[in-house]
């Protein structure tokens, strides 16, 4: 049996991936409007800021975080 060794460029994978388009869309598409992507150097990163009365009453923020749309 034959073994391959893989090396992963890590430089090609943070531009490629981690900063993406595609990896931008999906962070804005999940945090919505109030979302703000940010520039980390080894990750993908949004935050959302907004009004907390919102999470206060009916927990939208959480349920955006979970994946839940309700």
């Amino acid at each position: 049996m034959q073994f391959q060794k893989f090396v992963l460029n890590k430089k090609a994978f943070r531009d490629q991936i981690l900063k993406g388009a595609a990896t931008a869309a999906l962070l804005e598409a999940i945090a919505g409007e109030d979302g703000v992507s940010e520039d980390a150097p080894s990750r993908a990163r949004t935050r959302v800021y907004g009004d907390l009365s919102d999470e206060a009453q009916n927990g939208t923020l959480s349920r955006k975080i979970g994946g839940w749309r309700l």
